[in-house]
C-alpha cells in the first residue's frame, strides 16, 4: 500500500478516526460479528442483526400467524454456549416493515444513478492507475 499517492475521499488521519469509531462502537468482535450470508426464510435483517444487549449475533425463528410467516429475532448465544435462557427475543414484523421502508425511501432512482456513477468514477480512476503499469509491462487490459 502507498499512501497519499492519489487523492481519496478521506484523509489518511480521517480513515485511521472512523476505524476506531468502529471499533469502540462494536460491542463484540471477532467470528461472531462477521457478515454472514442470509439463509432461507424472507427474514431483511437475517445475518445481520445485532443484540443490543450482549453484542451476539441474532438468529432469526419463524412464526405462523394468520397464514403469514413472521421473523422473530433471537439472541441464543449464551443459550448455545452455556445452556442458559434466551437473551432477548424481538418480534420482526415491525422491524422488517420499517427496514423495508427505509430502503424504499433511500433507494431512489437518483441515489442508484449517483451511486452507479461514483462506481463508475472510481473504476475510471483504477483503469487510469493500472494503464501505465499494463503498459511497461506488456500486459493486455481484460
Amino acid at each position: 500500500m502507498l499512501k497519499d499517492v492519489h487523492p481519496g475521499y478521506l484523509s489518511w488521519e480521517q480513515y485511521e478516526e472512523n476505524l476506531q469509531r468502529l471499533r469502540d462502537n462494536a460491542f463484540a468482535n471477532g467470528q461472531d460479528r462477521r457478515k454472514s450470508p442470509p439463509r432461507e426464510g424472507p427474514a431483511l435483517l437475517q445475518g445481520l442483526a445485532v443484540c443490543g444487549v450482549c453484542g451476539s449475533r441474532m438468529t432469526v425463528r419463524y412464526h405462523a400467524r394468520q397464514n403469514k410467516i413472521v421473523p422473530e429475532y433471537a439472541c441464543q448465544r449464551d443459550g448455545a454456549d452455556h445452556i442458559v435462557l434466551v437473551c432477548q427475543h424481538i418480534l420482526g414484523e415491525q422491524i422488517d416493515q420499517a427496514i423495508g421502508q427505509l430502503l424504499i425511501d433511500t433507494v431512489t432512482p437518483l441515489a442508484l444513478e449517483v451511486t452507479l456513477s461514483v462506481q463508475q468514477e472510481m473504476q475510471t480512476r483504477l483503469d487510469e492507475v493500472d494503464r501505465p503499469a499494463q503498459e511497461t509491462s506488456g500486459a493486455r487490459p481484460l
